[in-house]
């Protein structure tokens, strides 16, 4: 697909609202994230609201550049009820943001607008590593959620629950000759 200044423009001002949403998203799960273990967590999802906030200021300046209008619209904003869901929608989100960033980069570059690929090279490894953090808290609380319902069996059970775990694992044998 050829690219164009103007179609990169429209394409960076909806990169632009929906990294303003994600700021206000990570604000409000910071807010609402409950009990010890995600005390720390919610200082970090403050963090990446201002990253965000900083995307947005970025991308503004960008888009002003390319000879376009910044949009004073907002993407939609994801809440859940529980943590863990909260924190799957933030990844996601992450996840998107990132798929995103590539393609702009590609569209940049097509355009020989090397200095705002840099810029947007930049973001997408803030994004990369917001992700990172996430994933690892989201993986670190399952884990933590296995070893406790470990702990909570008996060895009766323990013996069901692994037979029937192992059931379902495809077996992998490779053959040597």
């Amino acid at each position: 697909m050829v690219i164009t200044r103007q179609n990169l423009t429209i394409l960076l001002n909806m990169d632009l609202e929906l990294e303003e949403a994600a700021a206000i998203q990570y604000i409000h799960h910071a807010s609402m994230l409950t009990g010890i273990v995600y005390g720390t967590i919610a200082g970090i999802l403050k963090v990446f609201a201002f990253r965000k906030l900083k995307h947005a200021m970025i991308l503004t300046e960008m888009i002003h550049e390319l000879g376009g209008c910044p949009s004073i619209r907002m993407g939609n904003i994801r809440i859940a009820d529980d943590n863990e869901q909260m924190l799957w929608l933030d990844w996601d989100d992450e996840q998107d943001a990132i798929r995103r960033y590539k393609v702009r980069i590609e569209q940049a570059e097509q355009l020989r607008e090397m200095s705002l690929a840099k810029r947007l090279w930049a973001i997408l490894r803030m994004e990369q590593q917001q992700a990172r953090y996430i994933q690892k808290h989201i993986l670190s609380r399952a884990s933590q959620e296995n070893e406790s319902a470990f702990r909570a069996t008996d060895s009766c059970d323990f013996s069901q629950e692994w037979a029937e775990k192992a059931a379902s694992v495809p077996l992998r044998i490779k053959r040597q000759n």
